[in-house]
């Protein structure tokens, strides 16, 4: 039988009105329902996926996109025409094709059938951290708290940052995000912000995947940061409850 935690961890990948409402998507919205807890912050999950969604929609697009995009192709076309003028003509063709589908994407025209897999992630992980949840590793040791990770067959032995050592973990959460294993590390510093960083296997974004995000604001009410990096095993996102020089001060 479906619980409230099992219903969280797919309604925080269901889109309403874009995903089809298959029988576990069913069952969880039939759980929130019946459960004014669980309803209560379905309904605020939604605002602040909307909010979300809002932000990420207002990042601009560069108005020489395609000027920068052509210039590129030509100047690799430059160096193929010496050996093939005909291929050369060809490519340019395809990159001037390439920049006009790029900027009718970008104008919302048509939209791509999924999303960037870092990028989705990253919303539902903000969106994680921002509503109510309840921890299955309640363990107060950064060190009993990877144990226990392993214990479950969840990402475990990676590499926290120094500083982020000397916080207070609170415990930990072993969630399922479109079927990967995520491993939650929920901490404290003195003044009681939060910092959530997620680990996931290095092979879940696929191997060309750059995680890599220097730390930058995600809104200002609340308050977040985030940034992200990666080792030879694992990704890591982290979500601070502060500014960038707070995030900055637990790298």
């Amino acid at each position: 039988m479906m619980d409230s935690n099992k219903a969280k961890s797919i309604l925080r990948l269901y889109r309403p009105g874009v995903d089809e409402i298959t029988e576990p998507v069913s069952e969880a919205l039939s759980l929130v329902n019946n459960k004014p807890e669980l309803k209560a912050w379905y309904e605020k999950h939604l605002v602040n996926e909307d909010a979300i969604s809002a932000q990420f929609d207002n990042i601009a697009i560069p108005s020489d996109l395609k000027d920068q995009l052509v210039h590129q192709f030509s100047e690799k076309d430059k160096e193929k025409a010496k050996l093939n003028p005909v291929l050369s003509k060809r490519n340019a063709w395809l990159a001037i094709a390439a920049s006009l589908l790029l900027i009718v994407l970008s104008w919302g025209l048509f939209e791509p059938t999924e999303k960037p897999r870092f990028s989705q992630f990253q919303q539902d992980m903000i969106a994680f951290a921002t509503q109510p949840y309840e921890m299955d590793i309640t363990v107060e040791d950064l060190t009993l708290i990877n144990q226990e990770f392993g214990k479950a067959n969840w990402p475990t032995t990676y590499v926290t940052p120094e500083p982020l050592n000397t916080m207070h973990a609170l415990g930990g959460v072993t969630q399922l995000w479109d079927d990967n294993k995520v491993s939650i590390v929920c901490l404290e510093d003195e003044a009681g912000k939060y910092i959530w960083l997620f680990v996931t296997n290095l092979t879940v974004f696929g191997e060309d995947m750059n995680a890599v995000l220097e730390p930058m604001l995600i809104s200002e009410q609340p308050l977040l940061t985030h940034t992200a990096w990666q080792d030879q095993r694992f990704h890591y996102y982290m979500i601070a409850e502060g500014d960038i020089d707070f995030i900055n001060s637990y790298l």
